[in-house]
């Protein structure tokens, strides 16, 4: 009988133990995500406040040949660009880049208002989060080796 309670014990431990590390990378996952997104997140603002004046300052002098080029160029240069776009206030798409290849999870969106003499113009921005994505998988992966 004291063998049976010594060896429930034991599972019991063993469970529990389970749990806590079950639970620990849980916490651990989930802060990385959240950690990684708003990293995103900020890098995609700041991104897209420096278009923003770029496009501002093209709209000023009338060189909407630079907007252009510039636009498809950061699109182009930038993988993790889907579509990035400059609109009018009649929600007309004056210049736009789109890749080739859809994205293939989740896309963080983000635009900007630009007020101008003229108007308002909104420059838009998806980015593509499979990179992210991907290093998430890989961090699932590493927790569930090191700790099952």
């Amino acid at each position: 009988m004291n063998s049976y309670r010594l060896g429930l014990t034991i599972v019991l431990l063993g469970l529990i133990y389970c749990l806590i590390l079950a639970a620990g990378n849980l916490f651990i996952y989930d802060y990385q995500k959240r950690a990684l997104y708003a990293d995103l997140e900020r890098q995609q603002s700041t991104e897209l406040n420096m278009l923003a004046e770029l496009a501002q300052e093209g709209l000023l002098t009338q060189n909407y040949a630079f907007i252009e080029w510039f636009i498809k160029r950061w699109g182009s240069e930038y993988h993790k660009v889907v579509d990035l776009s400059l609109e009018n206030n009649r929600g007309q798409v004056l210049f736009e880049y789109q890749r080739a290849v859809p994205a293939r999870t989740l896309v963080l969106s983000s635009q900007r208002a630009i007020n101008m003499y003229d108007g308002s113009y909104l420059v838009k921005i998806n980015t593509d989060t499979a990179a992210l994505q991907t290093h998430l998988d890989e961090l699932l992966l590493q927790l569930l080796l090191v700790h099952p």
